[in-house]
């Protein structure tokens, strides 16, 4: 049990830091397709690295390609949702943190 405590706080704390302690204000803002209106040509590459950033820590800790795909997947689904107003900021950390909960789940099934 506590190795599920331990996978799951680490993951949280990971993704916390991730989105507001490191992310910066280039990557919230040209994550987006658009930026002041005007199309933003990188927004792939943003956005993909962002999602990249928070798969690593779920590579590292499950070691496990299909949980990190699940993680980079998911939050590169969410974030483009949310940069499209989909969804809002609300609805999408409470979507990266179940995420963080199944990964958890998962990693001591598989």
């Amino acid at each position: 049990m506590l190795e599920v405590i331990v996978l799951f706080t680490t993951l949280l704390c990971a993704h916390f830091l991730l989105d507001f302690g490191i992310q910066g204000d280039f990557v919230a803002k040209f994550k987006a397709r658009t930026v002041d209106g005007q199309d933003n040509v990188m927004w792939k590459w943003v956005l993909t690295a962002h999602a990249a950033a928070h798969t690593l820590p779920v590579l590292i800790l499950t070691q496990s390609i299909v949980l990190g795909l699940l993680m980079f997947t998911s939050h590169f689904v969410i974030d483009f949702l949310k940069c499209e107003q989909k969804i809002n900021f609300n609805q999408d950390q409470i979507l990266h943190i179940l995420i963080v909960t199944v990964i958890t789940a998962l990693s001591f099934l598989i």
